[in-house]
């Protein structure tokens, strides 16, 4: 199975989940490692463009296209288990400690989550501290332009 990402070129080739780690997001709260990927290339746009600071200067992009080998395990989190405010913004703390919970179990190397931006479209969220997370390998990556018309 093939997952998505678009981060910071500098960055691309970094599977650490140090970003996340350092500033937290839906799904982990600050000082937990977590690499967010998506479902469709798409879908990893639009998730950037809904996180990203508008104040900023976007910087050199890239695409990373993961590869989720066939058997690697997968916990799945469905809509009906969240709580009913899950997709706000900010995001509520009941997801952090959902994310939490995943990471210190270690029950899995993936977590598939509903997109907050497109609930029946899939995050995939990569434990970089599971043992098993290092078979999620880059396949591709690629310079990735976005939109001007998608930042106002």
């Amino acid at each position: 199975m093939l997952s998505y990402r678009i981060c910071n070129s500098a960055y691309s080739r970094d599977l650490s989940g140090t970003s996340a780690k350092l500033y937290g997001g839906r799904w982990n709260p600050v000082g937990m490692a977590l690499l967010y990927s998506s479902s469709h290339i798409s879908l990893s746009c639009l998730e950037l463009v809904v996180n990203i600071e508008m104040t900023i200067k976007i910087p050199d992009l890239a695409l990373l296209t993961l590869e989720i080998p066939d058997g690697l395990k997968i916990k799945e989190i469905r809509i009906k288990d969240l709580p009913h405010d899950w997709r706000t913004y900010p995001a509520p703390f009941a997801l952090q400690n959902i994310g939490r919970n995943w990471l210190r179990k270690r029950s899995s190397p993936i977590l598939k989550v509903p997109s907050a931006v497109i609930p029946m479209e899939f995050n995939y969220l990569i434990n970089p501290e599971h043992p098993e997370s290092d078979a999620v390998a880059i396949k591709q990556v690629s310079k990735f332009e976005l939109d001007g018309r998608l930042i106002p």
